[in-house]
């Protein structure tokens, strides 16, 4: 892995596959770390060329100026298989960044152990993950840009938020959880429409913070990110 100050993981491969798991996913010019995607020397960072607009960035994508990573995420599908159909997979993408957070959630809190994290890339990275969501070509684009729309400015606030913080003492998980229940309620709504289903550990994100996002916090993604874990040691 590349070591440098804006990486997620000071570590190995099979640490991030514990974490986090690989995903299924489009590009193909870069490397994959639990499915966010790190852009090859050749492209743009996730952090390069960032905007605030999210239909921008989404543009940027379908346009091919930065890496699409649309990943739908890897055993979240109907009995842990894959999703049937590609809205199926707009649901299981906006689902795998909810449990990119639920596993890194104290990214945000700068408390995480083991590995070198930067929030404020962290922020960005997922941000441009999540707009790679609606840069499928599928019907609803429009639906998940408004859906993800409060989520990646919320995300891009974080990030500036972050960059002021050179001490790392701001504590974001909460805001952090906030957005993890917007993006499983919006999967959740898909998900119900179109009668996909889904696995057992998609229903953990699913049942999380199924109420207000607002009144998600990060003590529901440790409890959630304990259950995780006790899933895949079950299997």
């Amino acid at each position: 892995l590349p070591h440098s100050p804006t990486v997620l993981w000071e570590s190995t491969p099979r640490m991030c596959i514990t974490m986090m798991g690989f995903g299924r996913c489009v590009g193909v010019t870069s490397v994959v770390l639990g499915c966010l995607v790190w852009p090859s020397q050749a492209g743009y960072g996730a952090a390069d060329n960032f905007t605030a607009s999210l239909e921008t960035r989404v543009k940027q994508i379908e346009e091919g100026e930065i890496t699409n990573g649309f990943c739908w995420g890897d055993g979240l599908g109907p009995n842990g298989r894959d999703w049937r159909n590609g809205l199926g997979k707009v649901a299981g993408c906006l689902l795998h960044k909810a449990e990119q957070i639920a596993s890194q959630w104290d990214v945000a809190a700068n408390t995480a152990k083991g590995a070198v994290f930067v929030p404020a890339h962290f922020y960005r990275v997922l941000a441009t993950n999540m707009a790679s969501c609606c840069a499928s070509s599928n019907a609803r684009r429009s639906w998940c840009l408004a859906k993800t729309s409060a989520s990646y400015t919320q995300l891009v606030k974080m990030a500036e938020d972050a960059d002021k913080d050179v001490n790392h003492m701001m504590d974001q998980s909460n805001d952090l959880a906030t957005i993890f229940a917007y993006l499983a309620q919006a999967a959740d709504e898909l998900l119900t429409e179109i009668k996909e289903g889904h696995s057992d550990r998609a229903g953990l994100l699913l049942s999380t913070c199924s109420g207000s996002p607002e009144s998600c916090t990060a003590a529901d993604l440790d409890r959630l990110r304990q259950e995780l874990r006790a899933d895949r040691k079950g299997k």
